[in-house]
């Protein structure tokens, strides 16, 4: 799994959720009618894929890939702000992939991405997921992912 196969399942999430906000009559999902575009199955299965990508890439990628990766993750709401709200709230849970990537990221790339993502999230935007994910990049920062000393990852030799 590479950093472009990522890119590839955004890129997928995001046509079908278009579509999915194309076929939209007027009044669904009003009351409790009809379907509305968050139901669409195309937001879990984004979600899913996503999650199963960066494991995936946490065990056979570099962390330099990784690093490039969390930050597409971080910056994809951001990107799709004008995008419709089941859309944009999707792109911001999908934050919740981020922390299985995380040990995968050496002490410099996660003080990095810390600093970045702390950027890009102030303390009045940021969600439950956005704080645990800052929590684990500081801890990464601090103490070095891997072998707990000097930063590294996961996977195995």
């Amino acid at each position: 799994m590479q950093a472009d196969e990522i890119r590839a399942i955004y890129a997928d999430y995001l046509e079908k959720a278009r579509e999915a906000e194309r076929r939209r009559r007027p009044g669904d999902g009003l009351f409790g009618f009809g379907r509305k575009p968050a139901d669409d199955p195309c937001h879990a299965d984004f979600l899913k894929a996503l999650r199963e990508a960066v494991e995936a890439l946490a065990q056979t990628g570099s962390a330099g890939e990784m690093a490039e990766t969390l930050r597409l993750i971080c910056d994809a709401p951001s990107a799709c702000a004008q995008e419709p709200p089941g859309i944009y709230w999707t792109l911001v849970a999908a934050h919740g992939a981020m922390p299985a990537g995380i040990p995968s990221l050496d002490r410099r790339e996660a003080r990095e991405l810390y600093e970045h993502y702390a950027a890009a999230w102030p303390k009045v935007r940021r969600m439950p997921v956005q704080r645990q994910v800052l929590k684990a990049l500081r801890e990464a920062a601090e103490r070095g992912a891997g072998d707990g000393k000097t930063g590294g990852t996961n996977r195995k030799a």
